[in-house]
């Protein structure tokens, strides 16, 4: 038997294996291939588009979306810069939206959401309706950084444009979008005098628009805008989504959160069943806020991320760690890492550090205060925190998949964050300063000396990641 005589689905299989370079190679070797090839094919091809709003982008979406079979195999529509073929080895900058006259409201410099006066966005939001399998749509920033960037106007787009595009567009996805997401970006130097997303534009979006949506992802915030008018139509978004099982928010500001802890009190408006919260780059925040934010999602919150967050006065972190320990019963894993705080009478702020975490060397026995897990993975993550010292300034805890359905008083991450709680506390350093060999050394053999018994984890890194949804696909 020859290979293109071998049945549909044993090509199919083997198709998906390949990549992409190999898959087309396969396809070019007969009509039968070709054929049976197909499925693999467009998967691999048309289960994320991107598309940078200009007319040639545009146009091939559109035909995307007119195809009766590739346009059931489009899952994911990322608005971002594309990075056109050339032979020239420092290619001019290109911009999203180049090639189309964008109109603009004289007075907020945003774009005018009417399809009459622009008509790219009505395209988008006709191509987009086509897609019945479409589940996210991502907005991101990949231009590299300008010493100056250039202010939006009518003949290109900005990263704040392709957002409010987006959000015009897919309240008309058919069957309802499941993720939302923007990228890291720069706000700051957009020209822009409105709200991230302005009243009428949310008005203009049907209420069911995010009756499925589970991942929503809000990964930049514009600094000089003015929070008191974004933090309502930002927390509005949020409480808008009743299914939202993942939030995440980098950069928001006080206002925000107690808008959003407002709006999601009572048993008229209950807040949304989120079991992932990630919070970065936090400001201005209060010891209340921050406790009872994460506290009004405890029957659900299974993982809680909290990066680089600052709090405000004289209050500290350690009592906000043990309010969420004691509440928190169905947390299995959390990152705190980058946490600042008053360092006392000086007025100073410092690192929140844990390397009295890494002398915890209690018991086995879970009935003991003192008790260390001995299932699950400890990540710490290290830093300066004074002159020629290093020290442990976040840390991370995830407990193995065997501990799910045991009915104890506190999981092992509840007992984790508790002992963080107790022996956290703040080191100021000088800005100015530099870790020589010996901060480094010192630091290397503190971690290094860190046993702990059972099956139980302990690495350093860098890098702490969010969980995936499960089953979000």
């Amino acid at each position: 038997m020859q290979l293109p005589d071998l049945p549909v689905e044993l090509i199919e299989q083997t198709a998906h294996f390949l990549d992409i370079p190999s898959l087309l190679n396969l396809r070019l070797t007969s009509q039968q291939l070709r054929q049976k090839s197909f499925p693999a094919f467009a998967t691999a091809c048309f289960s994320t588009v991107h598309i940078d709003l200009c007319p040639e982008p545009l146009a091939r979406l559109q035909r995307i979306a007119q195809h009766p079979v590739l346009r059931l195999h489009v899952h994911r529509i990322v608005l971002a810069e594309l990075r056109y073929p050339t032979r020239c080895s420092n290619p001019p900058r290109h911009r999203p939206g180049t090639g189309h006259h964008w109109t603009r409201n004289p007075r907020t410099n945003c774009l005018d959401p009417s399809p009459s006066a622009n008509p790219a966005i009505a395209d988008l939001r006709a191509a987009l309706s086509q897609f019945p399998n479409l589940r996210a749509v991502v907005v991101y920033d990949d231009l590299a950084p300008e010493p100056e960037p250039p202010q939006p106007d009518a003949s290109s787009l900005c990263l704040l444009d392709a957002i409010h595009i987006a959000l015009l567009s897919i309240a008309h996805v058919p069957a309802g979008l499941r993720s939302f997401r923007v990228a890291r970006g720069s706000l700051t130097h957009m020209a822009v005098h409105d709200d991230l997303l302005p009243r009428a534009l949310l008005n203009s979006m049907p209420t069911s628009w995010a009756t499925h949506l589970v991942d929503l992802q809000l990964g930049c915030y514009p600094p000089r805008v003015e929070a008191s008018t974004m933090a309502p139509l930002l927390a509005e978004l949020v409480l808008r989504a009743r299914s939202l099982r993942r939030l995440s928010v980098h950069g928001a500001r006080v206002d925000f959160y107690t808008r959003l802890l407002a709006g999601a009190a009572g048993k008229r408006n209950p807040p949304p069943p989120l079991e992932i919260l990630e919070m970065q780059f936090t400001r201005t925040v209060t010891p209340g806020v921050m406790r009872d934010l994460v506290l009004r999602f405890k029957s659900t919150l299974r993982h809680l991320y909290v990066l680089h967050a600052a709090l405000e006065g004289d209050d500290d972190w350690p009592p906000v760690l043990g309010a969420w320990a004691g509440g928190l019963g169905k947390l299995q894993s959390f990152n705190i890492q980058g946490l600042t705080s008053c360092a006392g009478t000086d007025g100073r702020k410092g690192s929140l550090v844990f390397d009295r975490v890494l002398q915890w060397e209690g018991s086995q026995n879970q009935e003991e205060e003192d008790w260390v897990p001995i299932d699950g993975e400890m990540t710490f993550g290290t830093g300066t925190v004074g002159p020629k010292k290093m020290g442990v300034v976040g840390m991370s805890y995830s407990e193995s998949s065997n501990c799910e359905g045991r009915d104890w008083e506190r999981t092992d991450a509840q007992k984790v964050l508790a002992k963080m709680a107790q022996v956290a506390y703040v080191e100021c350093k000088n800005p100015r300063c530099e870790v020589g060999d010996t901060g480094r050394r010192e630091s290397k053999q503190l971690l290094d000396s860190y046993v702990v018994g059972g099956r139980l984890k302990a690495t350093v890194s860098r890098n702490f990641e969010a969980p995936d949804l499960p089953g979000f696909w």
